[in-house]
């Protein structure tokens, strides 16, 4: 192709100085062009000139703004070109803006960010589709998590009652302290003297965290997280599921006037889960 073009497409040299007005300008030599090939090698493996999809929305337009400027004046056209380029650039500041970025307050350090590295696992994503998957269930269309809801409300009501009762004392108390830090055994009883509202508070993260584990593994879930779950945890996941779908029948059929002696069990399974 080189010795092609230098034998029939020889480059004629400007000599030296300023260019004469009558000079005529010639038209480029090279321009750049999308090219493709079906094979690899062979005959047939030469490159030929294709046109991609944005060469084909920038001669579009291009071809939108030549029509506008012959009909609009000189001034009404800037001003509408002016008008499309603060658009554009509000557009991307408004997308850049719901997006999670790992350094989007260099500035601003969160220990607890990063500890947990949720910056960096969530990075790219958008901050409504991420808020969505761990929002409170939905009464009407998300039932069988209202349902798993409810028995966390279940089990922490009765464990705090049981406590205030005195059902359980203090060395059970700090085993199971021990248990749920496994750091330093038999040091303190377990914190229990805590406001109504700060149960509430700890019901709601567990609740939000079960929506999220539940919402995240959906085949029609379209934020895709890199994490997966093991195989215990689909089996504990799978508990849920009939669990919840046997709560919920037992409810209906309770509605009706049926099934009456199901519900303890029911019930029971649900909070073991849960637990």
């Amino acid at each position: 192709m080189e010795r092609h073009f230098q034998t029939q497409h020889t480059e004629q040299k400007r000599t030296r100085g300023r260019p004469s007005k009558a000079t005529v300008a010639t038209a480029p030599q090279w321009k750049k062009v999308s090219c493709q090939r079906l094979f690899i090698g062979g005959s047939k493996s030469q490159y030929f000139a294709v046109i991609s999809p944005a060469e084909v929305k920038e001669g579009e337009e291009a071809q939108r703004r030549q029509e506008m400027a012959t009909k609009l004046p000189e001034a009404e056209y800037i001003r509408v070109q002016i008008d499309e380029a603060l658009e554009q650039g509000n557009q991307v500041m408004s997308a850049l803006e719901n997006v999670i970025l790992d350094n989007a307050a260099p500035t601003e350090v969160s220990p607890w960010l990063e500890m947990t590295r949720w910056p960096k696992y969530l990075q790219g994503h958008s901050f409504d589709e991420v808020a969505l998957l761990a929002s409170p269930a939905d009464q009407a269309s998300e039932p069988l998590l209202v349902e798993s809801s409810d028995s966390l409300d279940r089990i922490v009501e009765e464990a705090h009652s049981s406590i205030r009762n005195d059902k359980v004392n203090v060395f059970d108390q700090a085993r199971i302290n021990s248990f749920i830090q496994r750091r330093r055994a038999f040091d303190r009883p377990l914190m229990t003297k805590l406001r109504d509202s700060t149960y509430r508070n700890y019901k709601q993260v567990f609740k939000r965290l079960i929506c999220f584990a539940y919402r995240t593994i959906q085949p029609e879930n379209r934020v895709a997280l890199a994490y997966r779950l093991t195989t215990c945890q689909l089996g504990h996941l799978d508990q849920m599921i009939g669990v919840g779908e046997e709560l919920a029948e037992f409810k209906q059929s309770q509605r009706q006037g049926n099934g009456v002696d199901q519900g303890p069990r029911t019930i029971h399974r649900t909070n073991d889960w849960t637990a």
